[in-house]
């Protein structure tokens, strides 16, 4: 079986950089929506804290999840072209 070549390995690496860049900007836009803002103000200062966190948990999860291949992306790539070794892309 012969392997993919490098041309269609690469094909997919703007679409995986893209929704990276996705999962870390959503959670940010929808706490920022003023309908969503106005919920948690009025949560919090009604003592129901625990529900925001309990609602805001998967958001977080999902900024978590997407910055960690960003992070990967970076130190596995970066470190390689700083000691100017970079890696065919």
């Amino acid at each position: 079986m012969a392997s993919p070549s490098p041309a269609g390995r690469d094909r997919h690496r703007p679409l995986r950089r893209r929704s990276r860049a996705v999962a870390i900007s959503i959670p940010l836009f929808v706490l920022r929506l003023p309908p969503v803002r106005r919920w948690v103000i009025e949560q919090r200062t009604n003592g129901r804290a625990w529900l925001v966190a309990l609602t805001v948990s998967p958001l977080v999860l999902l900024w978590v999840v997407g910055f960690t291949f960003i992070i990967n992306e970076e130190f596995f790539q970066g470190h390689l072209a700083f000691t100017i070794h970079p890696a065919e892309d």
